[in-house]
């Protein structure tokens, strides 16, 4: 059972690529990032557009069982996978929105997906084998020297 959200939190939906954004990988005109406690959690702003990124998320996650194996079926995925399935998707779906896909942060998840569904039609007419080649070639940076 899901816990009840605290007062603050009712009626904000989490943004489904919120590790992504936190991470640098991607950025988004609807995110709202805002401290809970210790940690920062990311909302969107529009309710239509985080449901089209949840279910974004998901066929991510339906066509990345080439790259990730581990995260078919109802198996947790690990916090790399995460990262690898969002930062990784987001770069290929940028390379199909506009032929980047160079390793640069995306800068505007939202106005990406748009660009992108406006020329695919919907999810179903992406180039998932580019997208998922992206997400098996994406890499974490390299750990920084903390000497």
């Amino acid at each position: 059972m899901a816990r009840p959200l605290p007062p603050s939190e009712a009626g904000r939906i989490p943004c489904a690529f919120d590790s992504a954004l936190l991470a640098g990988c991607a950025g988004c005109s609807l995110a709202e990032k805002t401290p809970v406690g210790e940690q920062i959690v990311v909302y969107c702003r529009q309710a239509e557009r985080a449901g089209r990124c949840r279910l974004l998320l998901g066929r991510l996650r339906e066509n990345a069982g080439f790259a990730l194996p581990a995260t078919r079926g109802s198996v947790p995925m690990t916090h790399g996978q995460a990262m690898q399935l969002r930062c990784g998707g987001l770069r290929g779906l940028a390379s199909l929105a506009d032929g980047r896909g160079n390793g640069e942060a995306i800068a505007d998840v939202d106005e990406m997906l748009e660009r992108l569904l406006s020329a695919s039609g919907d999810f179903d007419g992406i180039a998932w084998e580019r997208v998922v080649r992206a997400i098996a070639a994406w890499r974490p940076p390299g750990r920084r020297n903390r000497r």
